[in-house]
């Protein structure tokens, strides 16, 4: 009953617990793009998330909705890092122009996912799931694997 009067959904309790993970992976996005080339430093950051993803469920699930919407403070900060990078690599065209930040975080939700139905727990699935899906966006629009 405490509970539930100081976080009334699970959505509150999901950010009161993990703002703070949240701001910091966040954070690393600055860090890493400044070390890395921009679609290197996607990457990276890309896997930094991913990783804590799988390793804390509820961060997952705090992501999930905050990227389709959730509650700003957590979903401002992780969409601010994923526009910078995704933008940086778009105009260093590493990355497809035609692909939003937002459509980035939900394909590696699924990412998250996948490696989890796999059993992953080293983040070695994910990794490679990861790697496909930015080989993939890098390609150009209408373009299969295989074509130039």
């Amino acid at each position: 009953g405490t509970l539930y009067r100081h976080f009334p959904t699970r959505q509150e309790l999901l950010e009161a617990a993990y703002l703070e993970r949240l701001e910091a992976i966040a954070a690393r996005a600055d860090v890493i793009a400044a070390a890395r080339p921009p679609g290197a430093a996607l990457m990276a950051w890309l896997d930094e998330l991913a990783v804590g993803m799988l390793q804390v469920r509820g961060l997952k699930a705090l992501l999930g909705t905050a990227v389709t919407g959730g509650g700003p403070a957590c979903g401002d900060c992780v969409r601010g890092a994923a526009t910078r990078l995704v933008r940086a690599a778009q105009e260093a065209g590493a990355l497809r122009a035609d692909v939003e930040p937002v459509e980035v975080l939900r394909l590696l939700h699924g990412v998250v996912t996948a490696a989890e139905a796999a059993d992953e727990v080293d983040g070695t699935a994910v990794r490679r799931y990861l790697s496909l899906l930015m080989e993939g966006l890098g390609r150009g629009p209408g373009q299969g694997p295989g074509q130039v």
